[in-house]
């Protein structure tokens, strides 16, 4: 169900979300790592439901903390 929402509402993301979402999370993100994340996640969101190896591609493309704070959402979502 959830995958049919993402596959839905991705066409609506925006990098301003991304750096709201981070944000909220106190999680402050540079203008290219909000443009990174932005295309990973117009680029992959649907392999993120299969295979969780495919966000390491972000890693060395940001920030460790930013990372391992992406890493730490992906685990606590990933069920839903």
């Amino acid at each position: 169900m959830y995958k049919n929402l993402v596959q839905k509402y991705i066409v609506f993301l925006k990098p301003e979300h991304i750096k709201e979402f981070g944000k909220k999370r106190g999680v402050l993100l540079t203008e290219e790592e909000v443009l990174i994340i932005y295309q990973f996640l117009k680029e992959h969101y649907e392999e993120l439901f299969q295979r969780e190896e495919v966000l390491f591609s972000l890693k060395g493309k940001v920030r460790e903390e930013v990372f391992s704070s992406l890493y730490s959402l992906y685990q606590e979502y990933k069920n839903y």
